[in-house]
């Protein structure tokens, strides 16, 4: 598993490794602290799997625009700090591109949980050239019947 973490904190950073670690998949990380970094990396459409984290909330929007359209097959997780009421926040981060929003504050334990949720299915699903990615279709059904898919 590719994995950018587009990450200026350095607490931040020690967290998304060690959610790595616990997520028991063989991965390569490449962490970058600013979206300057990510322009100038070569194959950074290669990644399957991006954490963006920001104390500021437009640099995250940032970068998920960018970083959706540089990679649209990407799974993109917001690493933010969100609180649960602010509705507005999260559909602002889903329209940038984020497939989760994911709360910074919470542990490592959970980053990992959510990790392989989103990326082992895929894993299997590529390694079977005749399955549809499962995003395709999510994404799909999202466009054509945004109520049919729960948030």
């Amino acid at each position: 598993m590719q994995v950018i973490s587009l990450e200026n904190n350095s607490e931040q950073r020690n967290r998304i490794r060690c959610a790595l670690d616990m997520a028991g998949e063989a991965y390569s990380l490449t962490e970058v602290g600013s979206l300057d970094e990510v322009r100038t990396l070569e194959g950074s459409d290669a990644f399957d799997l991006a954490l963006i984290g920001d104390r500021d909330l437009d640099a995250i929007l940032t970068a998920l625009v960018f970083l959706r359209g540089r990679m649209p097959c990407a799974h993109l997780i917001a690493c933010a700090e969100v609180p649960s009421y602010d509705s507005s926040t999260t559909r602002r981060l889903r329209d940038a591109g984020a497939d989760l929003i994911f709360d910074s504050r919470s542990s490592p334990t959970l980053l990992a949980r959510v990790i392989n949720h989103f990326v082992r299915p895929r894993l299997a699903q590529d390694s079977d050239p005749g399955l549809m990615p499962s995003w395709v279709a999510r994404r799909a059904l999202q466009s054509l019947a945004p109520g049919a898919i729960g948030e």
